[in-house]
């Protein structure tokens, strides 16, 4: 355990923290590409991991709200007006989550990247003939990753 910890400690607190951050998203995608769930712990530690490490200002949190609310409007309006799910609830709780990490300099790119990504797996899902329920959450993931890799390294 200590050869560990003395491995991670060598990269510094920042890299160990987004290394542990990108490990998570990996699993939520694995598991919602493989079973279209998303665990409530896996989020949940995603979540405290932001909270505990990345000193969560006032803007973080409203950005955490403005998008579990946004994913809430859409899933229920897609809902109300489809007669069938859009988006499901996991997405609906990892877009909150993933607002913890994202400030109004990421916020646009996240949406942007996010939209793109799951225009992407959209059309791959339906190319190979998954049927038309596709996952989001490694759309969200990836676009989440790629903000923190870029943030390591400015």
């Amino acid at each position: 355990m200590s050869a560990m910890v003395e491995f991670f400690s060598s990269f510094g607190a920042q890299a160990t923290i987004s290394t542990i951050a990108f490990i998570l998203l990996a699993v939520i995608s694995y598991k919602d590409l493989k079973s279209q769930v998303i665990l409530d712990t896996l989020l949940v530690l995603l979540g405290l991991l932001a909270i505990l490490t990345l000193q969560v200002s006032v803007e973080n949190l409203i950005i955490a709200l403005l998008l579990g609310g946004v994913g809430m409007l859409l899933r229920l309006g897609y809902r109300s007006l489809y007669q069938k799910p859009g988006l499901g609830w996991g997405d609906v709780k990892m877009l909150a989550v993933c607002g913890l990490w994202l400030d109004t300099s990421t916020l646009a790119i996240f949406l942007i990247l996010s939209g793109i990504f799951g225009m992407v797996t959209a059309g791959v899902w339906l190319w190979y003939g998954y049927g038309k329920r596709f996952p989001f959450a490694p759309s969200l993931a990836l676009a989440l990753a790629l903000i923190l890799g870029l943030n390591f390294f400015r």
